[in-house]
Protein backbone atom coordinates (compact mmCIF):
# COMPACT_ATOMS: atom_id res chain seq x y z
CA UNK A 1 0.00 0.00 0.00
CA UNK A 2 1.46 3.19 -1.28
CA UNK A 3 0.12 6.35 0.70
CA UNK A 4 0.91 9.75 -0.78
CA UNK A 5 0.52 13.09 1.25
CA UNK A 6 -3.25 13.37 -0.50
CA UNK A 7 -4.40 10.25 0.33
CA UNK A 8 -3.94 10.52 4.58
CA UNK A 9 -7.34 12.23 4.59
CA UNK A 10 -8.94 9.47 2.54
CA UNK A 11 -7.53 6.58 4.51
CA UNK A 12 -9.65 6.75 7.39
CA UNK A 13 -13.16 6.41 5.27
CA UNK A 14 -11.33 2.79 3.65
CA UNK A 15 -11.89 1.50 7.48
CA UNK A 16 -15.75 1.53 8.76
CA UNK A 17 -16.30 2.15 12.87
CA UNK A 18 -16.85 -1.55 13.56
CA UNK A 19 -13.47 -1.97 12.09
CA UNK A 20 -12.29 0.81 13.73
CA UNK A 21 -13.11 -0.57 17.08
CA UNK A 22 -11.87 -3.81 16.29
CA UNK A 23 -8.64 -2.12 15.42
CA UNK A 24 -8.52 -0.21 19.01
CA UNK A 25 -8.80 -3.50 20.36
CA UNK A 26 -6.45 -5.60 18.33
CA UNK A 27 -3.85 -2.40 18.87
CA UNK A 28 -4.19 -2.87 22.52
CA UNK A 29 -3.02 -6.49 22.10
CA UNK A 30 -6.61 -8.46 22.56
CA UNK A 31 -6.87 -11.86 21.37
CA UNK A 32 -9.78 -12.17 18.67
CA UNK A 33 -11.73 -14.00 21.84
CA UNK A 34 -11.16 -11.12 24.34
CA UNK A 35 -12.51 -8.82 21.21
CA UNK A 36 -14.92 -10.99 20.39
CA UNK A 37 -16.53 -10.87 23.93
CA UNK A 38 -15.66 -7.33 24.73
CA UNK A 39 -17.94 -6.19 21.27
CA UNK A 40 -20.30 -9.22 21.83
CA UNK A 41 -19.72 -10.11 18.36
CA UNK A 42 -18.41 -13.73 16.81
CA UNK A 43 -15.07 -14.15 17.07
CA UNK A 44 -15.60 -15.20 13.25
CA UNK A 45 -16.69 -11.55 12.79
CA UNK A 46 -13.83 -10.52 14.15
CA UNK A 47 -11.28 -12.78 11.90
CA UNK A 48 -13.71 -11.15 9.25
CA UNK A 49 -12.88 -7.51 10.53
CA UNK A 50 -9.18 -7.92 10.57
CA UNK A 51 -9.19 -9.84 6.89
CA UNK A 52 -11.42 -7.25 5.36
CA UNK A 53 -9.07 -4.39 7.04
CA UNK A 54 -5.68 -5.88 5.55
CA UNK A 55 -7.24 -6.25 2.24
CA UNK A 56 -8.54 -2.59 2.17
CA UNK A 57 -5.24 -1.16 3.29
CA UNK A 58 -2.89 -3.48 1.75
CA UNK A 59 -1.30 -4.22 4.99
CA UNK A 60 0.84 -7.64 4.91
CA UNK A 61 -0.25 -7.77 8.43
CA UNK A 62 -1.93 -6.84 11.51
CA UNK A 63 0.93 -5.02 12.88
CA UNK A 64 1.41 -3.38 9.60
CA UNK A 65 -2.18 -2.39 9.70
CA UNK A 66 -2.11 -0.74 13.19
CA UNK A 67 1.07 1.30 12.05
CA UNK A 68 -0.62 2.38 8.95
CA UNK A 69 -3.64 3.30 11.07
CA UNK A 70 -1.82 4.70 13.38
CA UNK A 71 0.24 6.82 10.77
CA UNK A 72 -2.85 7.75 8.85
CA UNK A 73 -4.93 9.19 12.44
CA UNK A 74 -7.22 6.44 12.12
CA UNK A 75 -5.83 5.28 15.34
Amino acid sequence: FFLSRGSKKEFPDMVSEREKEVLQLIAANKSSQAISEELGIATNTVIKHRKNMLMKTGAKDTTALVQLCRMCEVL
